[in-house]
């Protein structure tokens, strides 16, 4: 029998949302804007009497409320509805004492209400924690060096790889332990160096109501060189990353092991007309499975994503954006958890690049990823229609056929997983204000969940941010 919270929860929720959103809305915005027509005074003041610019403080803030729902669908035969928010509340300062020194500190905290659940769930403010802790410096010593040392947020490319370092506590945080080093070698020339580690818990910087909150399934360490270059019509980068992680689970083979890979990959971007774009990227995976230092398996993976884009005024000045695409990421035959013999694996590890890109309902469905956000054995041809009636306003409609990169043991071998719609609408107007709403309704394959019929999936999100 599941669990329903009292219904007043519901309200409350709701009408906490809307009262916030009316006050910050009316008492905050003035002062935003009297704020930044201050600072543009000053800034022209500056400029006319040539007078250096002093160093300055900024921060920002932002509350973000979020509805998630799915159906039983989506746990198979024995799930169960679920509803729940999830509150979460940020706010940063970033300090410049001088221009060539950036210091920036940032806490986060994100409380769920779960209104419908399989099991009780008793209600918890959750941790605050530290999501960035980071000093940068630049200096030119031959050609222009930034230096970044400490709890921060590194996306690079599309997030392929890297993009999210803390993939198990929800949508809190994606910011990483990490050093990184850029050398801006010419105009639209960077090298990028960084060592990144990612620990289970946050021992490092212990939050505030410590609920022993799991960040990682195992340790992740991850070195290397990424290499980006720009030119007029086209873009692009080459990386090469070496990673390590502290008793992987081998989900195929029921065991777990210490591992160690080379990732060698590129990106590239083609504008061959103004209308168009063309892009991917491509990872090549090798390493090993360790026990006590020794090898004892073979890993190997390869991951893509390849997208050709047109973009046109054609619904009465209106933007329309057409994507036609494939995401594939290897993988080993499925089905096989008894079998502890296995010690060769072709299935591709995103590394810190857990988050969902391509669609959202599947990083919480059972079965179909290994875990939360682990893009593997999955093949996804894609269609995305993508229109912007006004300056405030896009709507996003996708079609997705979902189908795992290796043969499955069970079920007749049946690769395929199933065909997933999904609608996306974004609304930002002039503002601090933004809602999004997003809905996914997924159907299996007969052969795939004969107890499953599909699921739908949805959320809807409101988001207030400041600065100044």
């Amino acid at each position: 029998m599941r669990y329903v919270t009292p219904k007043y929860r519901t309200a409350l929720a709701i009408c906490a949302m809307i009262v916030l959103v009316m006050l910050l809305s009316a008492a905050l915005a003035t002062a935003q804007q009297d704020s930044t027509a201050r600072k543009a005074a000053d800034a022209s003041v500056r400029a006319s009497t040539g007078e250096a610019k002093t160093p300055e403080w900024s921060w920002d803030f932002s509350h973000r409320m979020r509805f998630v729902a799915w159906d039983a669908g989506l746990w198979g035969e024995k799930g169960a509805p679920v509803q729940f928010t999830r509150n979460r509340t940020r706010a940063g300062v970033t300090w410049h004492p001088f221009a060539s020194l950036t210091l920036r500190a940032a806490v986060v905290n994100e409380f769920f209400n779960w209104l419908e659940y399989p099991t009780p769930r008793d209600f918890n403010l959750d941790e605050i924690a530290i999501e960035h802790l980071w000093l940068r410096f630049a200096a030119t010593l031959g050609i222009p060096l930034e230096l970044t040392v400490g709890r921060q947020d590194l996306f690079l490319g599309e997030g392929f790889l890297i993009g999210d370092g803390t993939p198990l506590d929800g949508s809190r945080t994606i910011a990483m332990n990490a050093a990184r080093l850029d050398a801006k070698l010419a105009p639209g020339h960077t090298v990028t160096a960084m060592y990144i580690h990612q620990p289970v818990r946050d021992t490092w910087l212990t939050p505030i109501n410590d609920r022993e909150k799991r960040l990682q399934e195992y340790p992740v360490t991850v070195a290397g060189l990424w290499y980006a270059a720009s030119f007029q019509d086209l873009r692009g980068a080459l990386y090469a990353l070496r990673s390590e992680a502290s008793e992987e689970t081998f989900h195929d083979a029921g065991y777990a092991a210490d591992a160690e890979r080379n990732t060698l990959g590129g990106q590239l971007r083609l504008e061959p007309a103004p209308q168009w774009s063309i892009y991917g990227e491509y990872a090549w995976q090798s390493g090993d499975i360790l026990h006590e230092g020794h090898a004892f398996g073979s890993l190997r993976g390869e991951g893509m994503y390849f997208f050709i884009e047109w973009r046109n005024d054609v619904l009465y000045g209106t933007p329309l954006t057409m994507r036609l695409g494939v995401v594939s990421c290897s993988g080993s035959p499925t089905g096989l958890e008894s079998n502890q013999q296995i010690t060769h694996f072709d299935n591709f590890d995103p590394l810190l690049g857990r988050w969902p890109k391509w669609n959202e309902s599947l990083v919480f469905s059972q079965g179909i990823l290994p875990a939360p956000g682990y893009w593997t054995n999955i093949s996804i041809p894609m269609l995305d229609v993508i229109v912007a009636p006004s300056s405030v306003l896009s709507l996003r409609l996708g079609a997705q056929l979902l189908r795992h990169d290796a043969e499955r043991n069970e079920k007749d071998g049946a690769k395929r997983i199933g065909e997933l719609l999904l609608l996306h609408v974004f609304w930002k107007p002039q503002l601090p204000l933004s809602a999004l709403l997003h809905l996914e309704r997924l159907w299996y394959a007969p052969n795939y969940a004969p107890s499953r019929s599909g699921y739908w999936w949805g959320r809807v999100e409101v988001m207030y941010r400041l600065a100044g």
